[in-house]
């Protein structure tokens, strides 16, 4: 378990370990019966509060599991693409060493400490990896992380990258058989001085599926972060980033774009927390709307005191396709320091009927004209994803 989540839940434990008579490892509790689980769950976290940011417009207020597996984690997590020379991977089970790093170089943050699915991520994990890369290594192609989800389950993924390291990672969320399923998981990211990250997510686990994913990315001196993902393909589904901006220089960038049918839902949450001088994120989140589909944006940016010439931006569009389609769009400041730069904003429309009046004069039918305007809308989000690159995106049209 994380360093200061291991504060709040040691006496528990030890109560757990006196009274069942079984050790009890923080980074792996697997073993627990689910009454003991859920026990341990209810003593240590808050219980939901449908007033809470979590809720307050989501579908989370009854969100229930049922049954989990518990496979082996090499079922589950795949890397590929890379050899073994300059970066470690393993997975949390394997072996003392690699639970033993994690509970020394990550901290739970503050802002995830009353979060109910992260602690019970964190508590009811099956299985989970750490990927480390050394210190000034540099890759050239993509690595592959992808989750293979066939049932229920929770996950937690570790990355660490040393001084000067650079890393391009994408994260593909897949149940390949689009079967109901519940999926939660935490991503946690520490990156030294001059580290970088280039990650792409894309999920798209089915509209029986519900999804939930923790992220949070800890940035020191000069510390580069590039974050873009895609959603689409979810009954309801919620995507919470906090990035923590602790030393100067640093930069955080994040994109999203939830792209939904039917009655789908999606919950974007983003939190930019300026914690030194310097610094400087951006926010940009769309959002595609068909039928009764409904999305949240939920961004906040925090400067907090004694970080001056800290500049923050973010934005939020959001593009209608029905009138029955909803979104709510919460962009926030909390600042408590002077000279900074910060401005936020969100739009919300329909396809454009100029635009669309323009393309039906040139030949193309109106639904291929309407088809070519939302794939314009999203492509900025998409040019991130190194797969997607080398297509063409309006081959179709």
């Amino acid at each position: 378990m994380l360093t200061n989540l291991k504060k709040r839940v040691m006496k528990h434990l030890l109560n757990f370990q006196i009274e069942n008579g079984k050790k009890m490892d923080m980074m792996n509790l697997k073993n627990l019966k689910a009454s003991e689980n859920q026990a341990l769950l209810d003593a240590i976290v808050p219980p939901r509060d449908s007033k809470k940011e979590e809720y307050r417009y989501s579908r989370f207020k009854t969100f229930e599991w049922g049954e989990t597996s518990a496979p082996e984690a090499e079922e589950i997590i795949q890397i590929r693409d890379q050899d073994q020379k300059a970066y470690t991977f393993s997975y949390l089970n394997s072996d003392e060493k690699t639970q033993n790093f994690v509970a020394e170089n990550f901290k739970l943050p503050k802002a995830f400490q009353d979060d109910f699915f992260c602690a019970e991520t964190l508590l009811k994990s099956q299985q989970g990896a750490l990927l480390k890369i050394s210190k000034n290594e540099s890759f050239e192609k993509t690595f592959h992380l992808d989750f293979f989800l066939k049932n229920n389950l929770c996950s937690n993924l570790f990355v660490y990258l040393e001084e000067g390291a650079s890393l391009n990672l994408r994260t593909e969320y897949k149940n390949e058989a689009q079967s109901e399923l519940r999926f939660q998981g935490n991503v946690f990211f520490v990156l030294e001085r001059e580290a970088q990250v280039k990650y792409f997510v894309q999920q798209n686990c089915g509209s029986q599926s519900q999804f939930i994913l923790r992220q949070h990315f800890e940035l020191a001196q000069n510390a580069q972060v590039k974050l873009a993902s895609y959603h689409q393909g979810v009954q309801k589904g919620q995507h919470r980033v906090h990035g923590l901006l602790k030393e100067k220089g640093a930069n955080f960038d994040v994109q999203s774009c939830s792209d939904l049918n039917a009655s789908e839902h999606f919950d974007f949450w983003a939190t930019s927390e300026h914690d030194a001088p310097y610094t400087t994120s951006d926010t940009q989140a769309w959002n595609i709307l068909r039928d009764n589909s409904t999305a949240v944006f939920n961004a906040t940016i925090v400067i907090n005191k004694n970080c001056p010439q800290s500049e923050a931006y973010q934005q939020n569009k959001s593009l209608l396709l029905s009138e029955k389609a909803k979104i709510h769009s919460m962009p926030k400041l909390e600042i408590s320091t002077d000279d900074v730069k910060c401005s936020h904003g969100a739009s919300i429309s329909s396809v454009d009927a100029n635009q669309l009046f323009y393309l039906k004069s040139r030949g193309i039918s109106e639904e291929e004209a309407q088809l070519f305007l939302i794939e314009a809308f999203r492509r900025p989000l998409l040019l991130n994803d190194p797969c997607f690159q080398e297509e063409n995106i309006f081959e179709e049209v």
